[in-house]
């Protein structure tokens, strides 16, 4: 899986945009119109976890997929954003 996004930072209440690119472990790409879920987890400065997004969302013919979310305004305490995906097939993986 590759995860390119449009921008390189990102600032609190910024809508964020990125190019999803999933190939099964052999560097196939998955079948047309196969299905992966991503989540967004991140953490506010009160302690307490923002789930930002959670979805299923279809992948073109090329095995790839734009997904947004939008950060929150509220200050984060991590700068980092994870996107963990998984497939239908049980592939799972993470990228930050």
């Amino acid at each position: 899986m590759t995860v390119d996004f449009k921008k390189q930072n990102y600032s609190n209440g910024d809508t964020v945009v990125a190019k999803v690119k999933v190939r099964r472990p052999d560097g196939e790409a998955l079948q047309p119109g196969s299905s992966i879920a991503y989540e967004v987890p991140m953490s506010l400065k009160t302690g307490k976890d923002a789930k930002v997004s959670k979805k299923m969302i279809e992948l073109n013919s090329q095995g790839e997929v734009e997904i947004q979310f939008d950060i929150p305004s509220e200050e984060l305490s991590q700068a980092v954003i994870s996107v963990a995906m998984s497939t239908y097939i049980g592939y799972t993986q993470e990228k930050g």
